[in-house]
């Protein structure tokens, strides 16, 4: 594996979306998917799954890989506290040397660090590195979408409720439902290409 410092090395902000690992679905293992036989029959790897549900069962969270409907990947993440870590990785072994899988542990690492990031006292690990704190930052609001939905939300209820009084309801809805939409950015406090740079010439 690459040094893990360089997972959330960035001088520009990002979107999580270019994050996402072409080819593969991530998604998080539930407490009843892991009880699954079938899902254990999808695994392309040997794993415990009594270790999996125990850390499903005290908060932690378990992010799976996909692709052609086989779990490749396993990404475990322990939770103590608002301290959250990823020190267990299981892989497929096609995937083992496979430059792809530094991008899912750029993901996860992300994940895991967003997750450290809603409170105040939060840490993120990942395999053994503190990472830095992330920051989200909110862009402009999408006002053409807010305003697509408010129509399209007036129209809605005017015709179920066949009500002209509920039109100005469906109208504030659609645009707290467009707002949403609201572009965010992210990136790692106190971490830019420069200070790597830095780091990588006094080696």
């Amino acid at each position: 594996m690459e040094n893990v410092r360089d997972l959330f090395i960035s001088s520009k902000k990002f979107k999580a979306e270019a994050l996402n690992v072409q080819g593969y679905s991530i998604s998080e293992v539930s407490k009843g998917k892991a009880r699954k036989q079938s899902f254990r029959e999808k695994l392309d790897f040997d794993c415990d799954m009594d270790m999996i549900r125990n850390v499903l069962e005290i908060k932690g969270r378990v992010y799976a890989y996909t692709r052609s409907s086989r779990v490749k990947a396993l990404f475990v993440s322990r939770a103590d506290g608002h301290t959250y870590s990823c020190n267990e990785i299981f892989l497929a072994d096609d995937l083992k040397d496979d430059p792809i899988v530094n991008l899912m542990e750029a993901q996860v690492a992300f994940l895991i660090a967003q997750r450290a990031s809603m409170y105040s006292d939060g840490k993120a690990l990942f395999m053994d590195t503190v990472m830095p704190k992330l920051v989200v930052k909110s862009g402009k609001y999408n006002w053409p979408m807010a305003l697509v939905f408010s129509v399209t939300m007036s129209l809605v209820y005017s015709r179920c409720f066949q009500k002209p009084q509920f039109i100005p309801l469906g109208f504030v809805i659609g645009m707290a439902i467009g707002l949403c939409f609201q572009e965010h950015w992210y990136e790692y406090e106190g971490v830019s290409e420069e200070s790597s740079e830095d780091t990588s010439a006094s080696e």
